[in-house]
């Protein structure tokens, strides 16, 4: 099994319909990917923590050594993470700029507090407005002045790789009200395969 490349934070993903507008896959503690699942051209990864591999390949064997029950199964979750991949950035590059960073930065601060990687609402955030504009298909100025009003705001407070929520209630408004982290139905592991 073949793992993702790190990609340099500054050199392009995938583009959309917008030449300015990337897909990266944050990964924070905690979060765990399988590459087979996702084409390798399709975004850059960008790790918020340290990074621990390990060989997949014995979880991708079913017990009863079915192959084509594995490649179904295989299949099935991938097309159910890509259809959650386009859902996230409707909702997330959907809206202003201002609504966009909130979503962005509230999602960051909702993981990292269920890794327990938060402490009193402050979180390791090791990227800069550059890596965030084009994750969100908006101008390095845009996002600027955002974070600016947000600290204005009291909502956030800022770091050179840290960040701190200092009104949760505040940035989840700021994201709409309509904001949520569920994710769609997980895809029945009960494939049926036919011959």
């Amino acid at each position: 099994m073949r793992l993702p490349t790190l990609a340099s934070l500054p050199e392009g993903a995938f583009a959309l319909t917008e030449p300015k507008r990337l897909i990266f896959l944050f990964l924070m503690p905690g979060d765990f990917i399988i590459p087979g699942l996702f084409e390798l051209e399709c975004c850059d990864l960008i790790a918020l923590t340290a990074l621990r591999t390990a060989d997949a390949s014995p979880l991708l064997q079913c017990e009863d050594g079915s192959t084509a029950r594995t490649t179904a199964l295989i299949r099935q979750s991938g097309r159910y993470y890509r259809l959650f991949l386009l859902d996230h950035l409707t909702r997330l590059t959907g809206g202003d700029t201002a609504r966009a960073v909130a979503h962005m930065l509230y999602e960051f601060y909702v993981r990292a507090g269920s890794s327990g990687a938060c402490a009193e609402g402050q979180f390791h955030l090791p990227i800069g407005q550059r890596v965030i504009n084009r994750a969100l298909g908006r101008s390095s100025v845009e996002v600027n002045k955002v974070i600016s009003l947000f600290q204005t705001e009291g909502l956030l407070d800022v770091g050179y790789d840290w960040i701190k929520v200092c009104e949760p209630d505040g940035l989840r408004r700021r994201a709409g009200k309509t904001h949520s982290l569920d994710r769609p139905a997980r895809p029945n592991t009960a494939v049926d395969v036919a011959a």
